[in-house]
């Protein structure tokens, strides 16, 4: 994360990479694992400290055209919370933290899988080993809270392919796609009905596509595919049309000036990804966009910053990260809301989790949340990190996904986010949705469970909010607490629900059938009842 401070105003710009890989692919290109040695948390590092060169240190400034500009580079507090937290507990998430060292200026990164050795190994579809891999990694700690997974499949393959994309989304609970027509060797029929009916899948699980391009043709074709999938869904899903969105990846490489690249990446449904180009070749391709796009003031609505490690390395990083944190970006006309768009704001946007409801579907019998405040010697965050940490020690739970909050707008954010977790509960798997949220500005945060049928709102809830008395029904009683394994414990309960035992109840005697007027054996006949006496005056 960086903040950033213009003329006093405070502002944080989340850094995504939009672009990596995990896997092993058939050129032996390996990236195992985001966190092993070598692998793409080291690729932070390295950039993190190419970058600081070329802007003096961590922290720096300078004026653009009478405008003051601070920049610090600096951990997003929760989730550097819950690591530093887990490694004062237990030594081996101390090791975790130390490999995190220097690695803070990305908040995440997005990564899937290569043209991978073990895309074949599993009949339901190409890619589904390889899929099942990358969300082995993704959706646990500690990679859940840096990275986040997509799928790979080959349209070729047509409805396993479309099967595949469900599997990934509703099973593994990856959150976009990837598509490489050059190392699949489709690159001859981009256009086609198969990588229709893809985008159409995807646009139906609200799923970002990135497809790598090579060269101007690629990109072109991929505008033209894009334009046939929004047509189908114009005439025949016409609500799902903005949930059609298309990274074109590459799109700087050797595309300075050209007309039909930029506005493959200016239509309303298109994006262009920046890796595999250095300074000045991307100096020059973003001062000439950000004067010619077809978008206009929107621009740098459609471009994202993305690496391509372990194929590119943080010298190609640096230049992108370098320029636009720099004063000639400025000069030049950016602004400080078009560095927020491209490292990480246009990344978060298009993620389902912010574009469909994130609803509360498990069954929360109780929920409970729990509350804490600054005690002095303690910071509230720092409690409510340490629950977490005991939900990360439970065998039971994983941590799948960590998104911020926001209030009002992306501009406001108070360290508050939604967390997704996974309990195995009687042989049984249950997702749920819990929220980290800022009640008293720093000085007490609270966690819980989503109320059950409650839906997240990235935005915050206002006061009278339908949607937010749903959600908050297990924040509305004050559970104040220090210990953490007792507050996770309490959290717990309210998530298993309890199983109350049956009464025994005396058997009842079925009714006999009445024969010709006379009472059932065994019965002696009623007399009949005299007639009541009126009552006195």
């Amino acid at each position: 994360m960086i903040i950033a401070k213009v003329n006093n105003q405070i502002h944080r710009i989340f850094v995504v990479d939009a672009h990596s890989h995990v896997g092993y692919d058939v050129d032996s290109v390996n990236n195992p694992n985001p966190m092993a040695p070598f692998g793409t948390i080291d690729f932070y590092k390295k950039t993190y400290l190419e970058v600081i060169k070329v802007t003096g240190g961590a922290e720096w400034k300078f004026n653009s055209r009478g405008v003051n500009y601070e920049f610090k580079i600096v951990p997003n507090p929760p989730v550097y919370e819950i690591f530093k937290q887990a490694a004062a507990m237990a030594e081996q998430y101390k090791q975790i933290l130390e490999r995190l060292e220097n690695s803070w200026m990305f908040d995440y990164g997005v990564c899937f899988p290569f043209q991978d050795k073990y895309r074949a190994d599993n009949p339901e579809a190409l890619y589904r080993a390889s899929n099942e891999r990358i969300s082995q990694v993704v959706t646990r700690f500690p990679v859940s809270l840096k990275m986040i997974g997509y799928c790979r499949v080959h349209p070729d393959e047509g409805q396993k392919a479309l099967d595949e994309i469900e599997h990934s989304v509703k099973v593994k609970g990856l959150r976009g796609l990837k598509l490489h027509p050059r190392s699949e060797q489709w690159l001859d029929h981009v256009n086609s009905q198969a990588a229709v009916n893809v985008l159409v899948q995807a646009a139906r699980f609200s799923l970002p596509v990135i497809f790598d391009t090579r060269g101007k043709e690629s990109i072109y074709a991929v505008h033209d595919l894009t334009k046939n999938a929004k047509s189908y869904l114009e005439r025949n899903e016409p609500a799902l049309v903005p949930h059609l969105k298309v990274i074109i990846g590459h799109c700087a490489a050797g595309n300075f000036d050209d007309a039909k690249t930029y506005q493959a990446i200016s239509d309303t449904n298109n994006y262009g990804e920046l890796s595999m180009v250095r300074s000045p070749e991307f100096d020059q391709f973003i001062v000439d966009f950000m004067k010619k796009s077809p978008a206009k003031k929107d621009w740098s609505r459609h471009i994202l910053f993305g690496s391509d490690f372990p194929y590119f390395f943080e010298r190609h990083a640096k230049d992108v990260i370098g320029f636009l944190l720099t004063k000639p970006f400025f000069d030049a006309g950016g602004t400080i809301e078009d560095i927020k768009n491209i490292l990480g704001g246009n990344l978060l946007r298009l993620l389902p989790d912010n574009n469909l409801p994130q609803i509360q579907t498990t069954p929360i019998p109780n929920p409970v949340a729990v509350h804490a405040k600054d005690t002095g010697k303690a910071k509230a965050l720092e409690i409510i990190s340490r629950v977490i940490v005991k939900a990360i020690e439970d065998s039971s739970v994983d941590i799948t996904r960590i998104m911020p909050m926001f209030r009002e707008n992306m501009n406001d954010y108070r360290n508050e986010y939604l967390l997704g977790t996974r309990f195995k509960s009687d042989g049984e798997q249950k997702d749920v949705l819990m929220m980290c949220l800022n009640l008293i500005g720093d000085d007490m945060y609270a966690l819980g469970p989503i109320g059950q049928d409650g839906t997240w709102n990235k935005l915050g809830y206002g006061y009278f909010d339908p949607d937010g008395i749903t959600a908050l029904q297990g924040f509305t009683t004050i559970n104040m607490v220090d210990q953490p394994e007792a507050a996770w414990n309490l959290i717990k309960s309210s998530l298993v629900e309890a199983k109350q035992e049956q009464k025994r109840l005396a058997p009842v005697r079925p009714p006999q059938k009445p024969t010709s007027g006379k009472p059932p054996a065994g019965m002696k006949p009623m007399k009949p009842m005299k007639p009541m006496k009126p009552a006195r005056k």
